[in-house]
C-alpha cells in the first residue's frame, strides 16, 4: 500500500515533467518555426529572382547552406526531446562555383531539408500557439481570482464561464483543472508528431555514402516509421477539429467558424500525404505525372471547399484550368512517345533484334 502510495506521486511528477519537456520542445518550435519561413521564402525568392544572372549562382548555393544551417536547430530541438541522435547525412562540400552547386543542389538532404523547412514554418507555428495558448488559458484560470478585479463591469465571458465578481471567479478555479488534462494531451501528440515528422525528414538515411554527419548523442538512433507519423497526423486533425467544435457548442454556437479551422488541418494533413506518397511511390515512369496529379487535386479540393464557404461564384474553375493544362503539359513531355505508336513499336522491334 505504501509502496503504489508513494509510486502515484512520483508518476504525476514524471508526467508533469514531460509535459514541461514537451511544451518548451513546442515553444522552441515556435521560435524556428519563424525564422524557417524567413530562410525559405526570401531564399528561393532571391534564388529564383538571380538566376538569370551569374551572381544567382553563388545565391542559389549559399540558399542550400542556409537551409542546412537552419534545420540543424531544429534536428538538435528533436534530438533534445527523443533523448536520441537525429543525423543528418549530407554530401562533402565541393571546390569551387561548380562543385559546390553540385553538392548542395544535388544532394537529396538537402531537398528534405527544404521540405522540412516548408511544412515545419506552417505546422510548427501552429502547434506552438496551440501549446503555448494551452498554457496560458490553464494559468488564468488558476490565477483568476487574482485578476477578476481587471474584467469589465457585468462580468465578461470566459468560453464556457460567466465571471461576475470574486465569488465567480474562485468558483472558475477548479476549471483549470480539465482544461490542464486537455492540454498536457494535446501537447504530448502535438510533440510526438512534430518530432517525428523532423525525425523522419531531417535523419537522412544512413547509406554509406561519403557525407558529413551531425548529430547530438551518443545512442544509436532508431529508424523511422513515416506511417507512425501519418498515423499522429490524423489522430491529432481529428482531436483538434473535435476541439474546436466542443468550443463552438459551448459558446453558444451562431456561425459555425470551425469549419475554417478543419480546412486548415485538414489541408495540412493533406498536404502530409501527398509528400509521403511521394517519397514512397515506386520508381516507375509516370510517377513525377501521379505525383502532380494528386498535389494539384488537393489544392484544387482545397479552393472548392473555400468557396464552398465563402460563397459567391464559382471561381476556383479558373485556377482549376490553369493546374489542368500545366498537368497536361507535363503528361505530354513525360509520354510523348507514347503519341506516335509506329515509333514506338519500331524501337521495341529494335530492342527485340538486339536482343536476340
Amino acid at each position: 500500500m505504501q509502496s503504489s502510495a508513494s509510486g502515484a506521486p512520483g508518476m504525476l511528477r514524471t508526467r508533469l515533467a514531460r509535459a514541461a519537456r514537451e511544451t518548451a520542445y513546442l515553444a522552441i518550435g515556435l521560435v524556428t518555426s519563424s525564422l524557417a519561413f524567413c530562410v525559405w521564402v526570401v531564399g528561393i525568392t532571391l534564388s529564383l529572382s538571380l538566376i538569370v544572372f551569374v551572381v544567382g549562382l553563388p545565391v542559389a548555393a549559399g540558399t542550400a547552406i542556409a537551409f542546412r544551417w537552419t534545420a540543424e536547430l531544429d534536428r538538435r530541438n528533436a534530438a533534445w526531446l527523443l533523448r536520441r541522435p537525429v543525423r543528418a547525412r549530407y554530401r562533402e562540400l565541393g571546390r569551387g562555383l561548380r562543385g559546390l552547386l553540385g553538392s548542395t543542389l544535388g544532394d537529396p538532404q538537402t531537398w528534405r531539408d527544404l521540405v522540412w523547412l516548408v511544412l515545419h514554418s506552417v505546422v510548427g507555428f501552429v502547434f506552438g500557439c496551440l501549446a503555448l495558448g494551452g498554457v496560458l488559458l490553464v494559468a488564468g484560470f488558476a490565477t483568476l481570482p487574482a485578476w477578476s478585479w481587471s474584467l469589465p463591469r457585468g462580468g465578461a465571458d470566459l468560453g464556457v464561464w460567466h465571471v461576475d465578481g470574486v465569488l465567480e471567479a474562485f468558483a472558475a478555479v477548479p476549471l483549470a483543472v480539465p482544461i490542464a488534462l486537455l492540454t498536457i494531451g494535446l501537447v504530448h501528440v502535438m510533440a510526438r508528431a512534430e518530432s517525428a515528422l523532423a525525425e523522419g525528414l531531417l535523419g537522412g538515411d544512413d547509406d554509406g555514402v561519403p557525407s558529413t554527419t551531425t548529430h547530438t548523442a551518443a545512442t544509436p538512433a532508431r529508424r523511422f516509421d513515416p506511417h507512425v507519423a501519418i498515423s499522429l497526423h490524423v489522430a491529432l486533425t481529428a482531436l483538434v477539429g473535435l476541439m474546436m467544435a466542443l468550443i463552438w457548442a459551448a459558446s453558444g454556437g451562431g456561425y459555425f467558424w470551425p469549419a475554417w479551422v478543419w480546412l486548415g488541418t485538414g489541408g495540412l494533413l493533406g498536404i502530409h500525404l501527398v509528400i509521403h506518397r511521394a517519397l514512397n511511390a515506386p520508381a516507375v515512369r509516370g510517377r513525377s505525372v501521379r505525383v502532380h496529379a494528386e498535389a494539384d487535386g488537393l489544392v484544387v479540393g482545397f479552393l472548392v471547399v473555400v468557396w464552398a464557404l465563402a460563397g459567391g461564384t464559382f471561381w476556383p474553375f479558373w485556377p482549376a484550368l490553369a493546374l489542368a493544362m500545366a498537368l497536361a503539359i507535363h503528361a505530354l513531355v513525360v509520354f510523348r512517345d507514347r503519341l506516335n505508336p509506329a515509333r514506338e513499336r519500331e524501337l521495341t522491334e529494335r530492342v527485340d533484334e538486339l536482343t536476340r
